[in-house]
């Protein structure tokens, strides 16, 4: 081997050395800044306060079994059946409230209706991403999915899913953006929420007038969790000790 063409393996060898050293510093510094500190909920989900649902009234709540739950990954959820005593057929007054909420995770992919119902056997019917405007985040609008499911063996048991995942405070319809929002590097503490909204046997023709049933039960539910449940806005960086540093910086400011 010539003299000049062993320096040019030296030279690509060192090279070699130095790229892969760089790329394990910059794992670390990139696996440093995506772990996050936790978001307590101000209260769990099961002390969420039935009658701010008004006038829906909660006829049923289910206790999922450890085996679920170990798989839904958190004990922080509910479940519940509702009715709404406006509709006067009984069989479409019912809808399905279901909240999650995830803290002290790291990457955890956000658990999703399209891939639940489809491992219960039903096949995707719709898909449709909507943004809404509620009274509860006046100037804002947050995206949903609306999904439709059917049965194979059975057309007419179909479900009409409508879903958000909040993730400090934003909101999103899908979970790859989600994941996205997760690893924001920006943001010292993290959670995430899932709002679920579900109707059982619906038509075509019920779909202008189960998307304002779903967007009023969505602005009363969001509502209710940003007043008492999940960490107010600014605790993602720096959770709840920085925000109230901050107000009492903001307080000593003005006086």
């Amino acid at each position: 081997m010539s003299t000049q063409a062993s320096a040019s393996s030296r030279v690509y060898y060192i090279l070699a050395v130095v790229l892969l050293a760089g790329s394990a510093a910059a794992m670390q510094v990139i696996d440093f800044q995506v772990i996050k500190k936790p978001l307590p909920l101000q209260k769990p989900l099961i002390d969420f306060d039935r009658d701010s649902l008004k006038p829906l009234v909660r006829v049923d709540a289910n206790i999922l079994s450890k085996d679920v739950v170990a798989e839904l990954g958190t004990e922080e959820y509910i479940e519940w059946s509702l009715s709404d005593p406006r509709v006067k057929d009984s069989s479409k007054a019912k809808v399905s409230l279901f909240l999650t909420y995830y803290t002290n995770v790291q990457d955890q992919v956000p658990h999703v209706p399209e891939e639940c119902y489809y491992q219960g056997g039903m096949i995707k019917t719709d898909d449709e991403a909507q943004s809404w405007t509620l009274s509860a985040l006046p100037g804002e609008e947050i995206a949903v999915r609306r999904l439709g499911f059917a049965r194979r063996d059975r057309p007419d048991a179909n479900s009409l899913v409508y879903y958000t995942i909040n993730v400090n405070g934003m909101f999103f319809a899908d979970r790859q953006d989600a994941r996205f929002k997760l690893k924001s590097f920006n943001e010292t503490h993290l959670y995430y929420s899932k709002v679920e909204i579900a109707f059982q046997g619906y038509s075509k023709d019920d779909l202008e007038v189960l998307d304002e049933r779903a967007r009023e039960l969505m602005d009363i539910t969001v509502k209710e969790l940003f007043d008492e449940h999940w960490p107010p806005r600014g605790t993602e960086i720096g959770g709840y000790e920085g925000l109230q540093k901050k107000a009492a910086e903001r307080q000593a400011s003005q006086s």
